[in-house]
């Protein structure tokens, strides 16, 4: 019997017949903004030191132009095979909004594979709510949860030395949306 090919577009195309899609919504941190209430004369200086007190280590940072980078700082592990590590890096800016001081906070994670540095994906800050979030676990997102937690405890921390409460923090967020593929069930 003779086999025929079938080309790649055709394949796609009737794959919706195949395959039905789930979406699963869900948010990304893109910045968490801090108003400082008291303390704003040595802004600069206060943060750069809480980031070290928090273990991270400063890889770039110029006071004139405002910002700090921090290094990644490795947070956790996925359990996936292979395994990958989970880092956090940290990017302060610091600029002036009607007169005031504000300090912006931007996440960014990066998962590396332990025996090959080199190979690694930027990936994007989960943002959990206050209440469980169901669609962290159909993603296994849970995983990346302390990554969200190490970046809100420096937010928190350094919100709190310039009298700023977390409710007064906040956060900006992007809506993003997962396919999750399953077999057709009509097929089975």
């Amino acid at each position: 019997m003779k086999r025929r090919k079938v080309p790649f577009y055709i394949l796609v195309a009737l794959s919706p017949v195949f395959f039905t899609g789930c979406g699963i919504n869900y948010k990304t941190v893109v910045d968490a903004r801090v108003v400082p209430i008291k303390n704003q004369e040595k802004i600069y200086e206060m943060v750069t030191s809480r980031l070290i007190g928090l273990g991270f280590d400063i890889k770039l940072a110029d006071k004139d132009v405002g910002f700090i980078i921090t290094k990644y700082k490795k947070y956790g592990q996925t359990g996936l095979n292979p395994p990958f590590d989970l880092y956090l890096q940290i990017i302060v800016r610091f600029t002036r909004t009607d007169g005031k001081p504000v300090i912006i906070f931007e996440p960014r994670e990066r998962q590396v594979d332990p025996s090959n540095p080199d190979a690694f994906s930027n990936i994007q800050t989960i943002f959990f709510g206050d209440q469980e979030d169901k669609n962290s676990h159909k993603l296994n997102f849970i995983i990346r949860k302390p990554g969200f937690l190490l970046f809100t405890k420096v937010v928190k921390e350094i919100a709190a030395d310039f009298g700023a409460p977390m409710d007064q923090v906040k956060f900006n967020t992007a809506d993003r949306k997962q396919i999750i593929v399953r077999p057709n069930a009509m097929l089975e």
